[in-house]
């Protein structure tokens, strides 16, 4: 199945029109509320950590050197737009055109919510958020961010493995329990890399394990009704 007909599909199941843009009002009313978070966000950090203050925190960024502090902002910087220019690329393959402003919005939601958020978990809902709200169907967007995900895998394996032959010693200096830890790691990353892999591109593949492992779990009795299941 190619891009079109999977857009198509998508259309299809959602009645995907554009919706009209936020006017100035609610504009106005998404960056007060944004405010309000970053402003709870601060304060929740701070009364869950007794030894951080807004005075200690200010110390620190007055001692710090400014052109370190510069290259970290300009870092986050090009990690959101990185991710933005991500994220419009694989809109572009279903025929959505946006604007790098659109993007820089979605990969942007996706950073912040999932840094105040239990186990990231609010990132990606908030990037489809603002996505459907610029006319993109909630399914294609869960597969966009699929398809982000995936990139994100394959960029942190390929860190890790760079990282690791760059600076050997960073792992070779743990504990016998931390490198299998590591190892572990390591491998369900990738083994989690392949399976979101087959789930976007080989869809008959997923589906035969899947029905593989139900009449697996039925003869040994853990399922029953294993054709319901499937």
């Amino acid at each position: 199945m190619d891009n079109e007909e999977i857009k198509k599909d998508l259309d299809e199941g959602e009645g995907a029109s554009p919706e009209k843009l936020p006017d100035k009002k609610n504009k106005l009313v998404w960056t007060l509320l944004s405010v309000a978070i970053a402003a709870l966000t601060i304060w929740a950090v701070m009364a869950q950590n007794k030894d951080f203050s807004l005075a200690t925190m200010m110390a620190e960024i007055e001692n710090a050197n400014p052109w370190w502090l510069l290259a970290a902002a300009l870092s986050m910087l090009c990690y959101i737009g990185f991710e933005a220019m991500a994220l419009l690329c694989i809109l572009r393959e279903f025929g959505y055109n946006m604007k790098f402003r659109k993007g820089f919005v979605y990969s942007s939601a996706d950073i912040y919510f999932s840094a105040i958020t239990p186990s990231a978990t609010g990132g990606q809902p908030a990037s489809a958020f603002f996505m459907h709200r610029d006319g993109v169907p909630t399914t294609l967007a869960a597969v966009v961010l699929l398809a982000n995900l995936l990139m994100y895998s394959c960029s942190t394996v390929g860190v890790g493995l760079l990282s690791t032959a760059i600076a050997p010693l960073t792992i070779t200096r743990f504990g016998l329990l931390s490198k299998i830890l590591v190892i572990a790691g390591f491998l369900l990353q990738v083994a989690l890399l392949v399976l979101l892999f087959l789930v976007i591109t080989k869809e008959k593949i997923i589906l035969t394990l899947g029905n593989g492992l139900i009449s697996f779990l039925g003869k040994i009795k853990i399922f029953r009704n294993t054709e319901e299941k499937k």
